[in-house]
C-alpha cells in the first residue's frame, strides 16, 4: 500500500507550465510551473472496507527538454521533477496532518501536434509516454509516535496536454501549457 500512496499522489497530478523552444529543426527546452495534485483513495483488499484519502499541497514542476520540430511536428525526450508536500490523511471520518513529501523524477518522449494557423499564436496538443521515480518521503501522521518511513519506485507514466505558444521571433516560442500526468 505504500507504493500505491505514493504512485497515486503524484500520478494524478497536473500542470500549468510555461516554457520556451525554437522553430523547425533541433530545439532544446525549459519548463516550470505549478503542480497541482488531486486527492487519492487508498484501500486495501486485506480490510474490506477500509479507505485513506491523502491530500497534498499544491507543488512545483521544472522541466528540460530536448526535440526536433519539423513543419506541424515535435518529438522530443523530457525529463521534469515534480514535488507536493503531504498536508493531510483522512480515514474513517477522522482527519490527520501528516508531514513528508512526495515527488517524481520522469523521464517520457512527447509527440506534439501544432495546429496550423497563419498567425504569432500557435495551439497545440501534446501526449507522451514513459517512466516516473517517485518517492515519499519522511511521511507521518504527526503527534502518532510512529517512526517515519519513506519509499519510491519506478512506474510507467504518460500524460496527454494542450497549451498555446507565441512566436516571439521566428526562433524562438513562449508556451504555456496545461499537462495531465
Amino acid at each position: 500500500m505504500k507504493k500505491l500512496f505514493g504512485v497515486s499522489m503524484v500520478a494524478l497530478a497536473f500542470a500549468v507550465i510555461p516554457s520556451a523552444h525554437a522553430g523547425d529543426g533541433l530545439y532544446v527546452s525549459g519548463s516550470v510551473g505549478m503542480n497541482i495534485p488531486n486527492d487519492s483513495d487508498l484501500t486495501d483488499n486485506a480490510i474490506p472496507g477500509f479507505t485513506v484519502t491523502a491530500e497534498a499541497d499544491n507543488g512545483w514542476a521544472f522541466g528540460m527538454a530536448v526535440g526536433y520540430a519539423l513543419q506541424n511536428f515535435r518529438v522530443e525526450a523530457e525529463f521534469s521533477y515534480l514535488a507536493n508536500d503531504i498536508d493531510t490523511v483522512k480515514a474513517y471520518g477522522y482527519s490527520f496532518d501528516s508531514t513528508g513529501d512526495v515527488s517524481a523524477a520522469t523521464g517520457l518522449i512527447n509527440g506534439y501536434f501544432d495546429i496550423p494557423v497563419n498567425a504569432k499564436f500557435k495551439p497545440f496538443v501534446t501526449a507522451g509516454l514513459g517512466l516516473a521515480k517517485v518517492e515519499i518521503n519522511d511521511f507521518n501522521l504527526e503527534g502518532s509516535g510512529v517512526a517515519d518511513w519513506s519509499d519510491d519506485d519506478v512506474v510507467f507514466a504518460w500524460q496527454v496536454g494542450a497549451g498555446m505558444g507565441y512566436a516571439v521571433t521566428d526562433k524562438v516560442i513562449l508556451e504555456a501549457k496545461y499537462r495531465y500526468f
